[in-house]
């Protein structure tokens, strides 16, 4: 899902892209600045390479901060990679606060996309059409919020099949 959010950001980033290498009013220039560093943020952008990879890969977040959906897809493709190392064991309590945090890292996510779709996308669109200018186009949003609950029934509660 969070590979999905960042494809949906990506669709809108490329198309405001195209759009910046018009000759555009100031006003829209400058608002076309500031939606593209908000996609950025909330997508996520191409990962550095090498030895800068790694570095900013290893950097404390702040505990607050929004996650892009390229950050979390990373953080799940690297927690299910642990888990898949041959052993057949429960994931660890740290594995699951883990997964939990993640999960609620994109919840929030998910959320500000939505806010960003109906209030600065629909606004920048309402600029360009002031301006005699193609709008982007906005897609529904189709990821959704999920379930950030662990929860285990001991074998005693659990109904035969």
């Amino acid at each position: 899902q969070s590979y999905e959010g960042h494809q949906e950001v990506s669709v809108v980033t490329a198309e405001l892209a195209t759009l910046m290498h018009r000759k555009l009013p100031k006003d829209v220039a400058a608002q076309a600045k500031t939606l593209k560093a908000s996609l950025k943020k909330i997508g996520g952008g191409k990962p550095p390479v090498g030895f800068l990879a790694f570095i900013m890969s290893h950097r404390a977040q702040k505990p607050n901060a929004l996650r892009s959906f390229l950050a979390l897809n990373d953080n799940d493709n690297t927690l299910v990679s642990m888990m898949q190392v041959g052993y057949d064991m429960a994931p660890t309590p740290t594995q699951i606060a883990t997964w939990v945090s993640d999960c609620r890292n994109y919840d929030r996510t998910v959320a500000a996309w939505k806010a960003m779709q109906t209030h600065q996308l629909t606004g920048f669109n309402a600029l360009l059409a002031k301006n005699h200018l193609p709008g982007l186009r906005l897609e529904p949003v189709k990821v959704a919020a999920r379930s950030c609950r662990i929860g285990f029934r001991p074998a005693r509660l659990r109904q035969p099949l």
